[in-house]
């Protein structure tokens, strides 16, 4: 009363199985053919990084600044393979060393890549105020003298 089926032969290409199978029903045999397309078995490929980028300039020319980098990923996973470990940015410090100290009469300019004292202005003097920069450098009060030599 049941269908039952026979594996006859198997024949295989590239990308699909030939199955021939004989079935049997109430006694009465017929055969089909079945064609199973297959899927190739691809290595699982895991996520890898580009290159980092080179570091940028430091934020500061001295007292300690921080720098950046960054990367991206060259190939996705796929195929189960395992995902990218690790950010695509990266942060350091840099230029830890300190910054001049100004004598009286000078601030303090830092630039690009370099940290220098300057003189302050004719007529301005400079207190120890604790501001940066040419702020530092005061208008004179009269009676004072300026760093610079004008009254």
């Amino acid at each position: 009363n049941g269908v039952t089926a026979r594996l006859n032969a198997v024949t295989a290409s590239e990308a699909t199985y030939q199955i021939n199978v004989a079935l049997q029903e109430n006694g009465q045999a017929d055969f089909a053919s079945v064609q199973v397309a297959s899927r190739p078995i691809l290595n699982p490929v895991d996520c890898l990084w580009h290159d980092w980028t080179a570091w940028t300039i430091c934020s500061v020319p001295c007292g300690g600044g921080t720098r950046s980098r960054t990367r991206t990923v060259a190939v996705q996973p796929f195929n189960g393979g395992r995902d990218c470990m690790g950010s695509t940015q990266d942060t350091g410090q840099c230029q830890t060393q300190p910054c001049p100290v100004c004598n009286p009469g000078s601030y303090l300019v830092k630039e690009v890549l370099q940290a220098t004292c300057q003189l302050c202005p004719a007529a301005t003097f400079n207190p120890s105020t604790g501001q940066v920069g040419v702020d530092r450098c005061l208008p004179c009060d009269r009676g004072m003298q300026s760093f610079g030599g004008a009254p």
